[in-house]
């Protein structure tokens, strides 16, 4: 299962550098899942840029959110979250997200699974490889 970043999610929306690799896991309808909080950092990402074609990008956001697993915020990600800030020197969102995949990394270790946690933020990316997840770079990664 693919953990979506906003930051590798953002390029779903608008055209940058790793753009056609997301495109890629949208279109093979790979199974994504991100933390609520995910939600929140792209919309914010998308309306900050103020894009002429707005209102399109919301409702496709919204669309696409309708597909992936959401991961609530619950009190035990925020505590392995602050761990994993200090242990990774991490921005606070990203220590979410680190500790969301990493939850659900456990969870599918049951059933013979993995996470991949795809990122293209570079301190995050190196904080996943150091505790025990998969990654992908969508500035790096080769089109399947």
């Amino acid at each position: 299962m693919v953990y979506l970043d906003p930051s590798a999610w953002v390029k779903r929306y608008v055209q940058e550098l790793g753009s056609p690799w997301v495109h890629t896991l949208f279109t093979r309808r790979e199974r994504m899942a991100s933390s609520v909080l995910g939600l929140l950092e792209v919309a914010a990402a998308l309306s900050r840029r103020l894009p002429p074609n707005l209102a399109l990008l919301e409702s496709r956001l919204t669309t696409d959110w309708q597909d992936i697993v959401r991961l609530p915020l619950t009190g035990a990600i925020l505590d392995r979250a602050v761990d994993l800030a200090w242990q990774y020197r991490l921005r606070g969102a990203d220590a979410i997200h680190l500790a969301a995949a990493l939850d659900l990394q456990k969870t599918l270790a049951s059933i013979n699974d993995a996470v991949v946690l795809v990122a293209s933020d570079d301190e995050l990316l190196r904080g996943a490889q150091a505790a025990g997840l998969h990654v992908e770079n969508p500035l790096t990664a080769v089109l399947p």
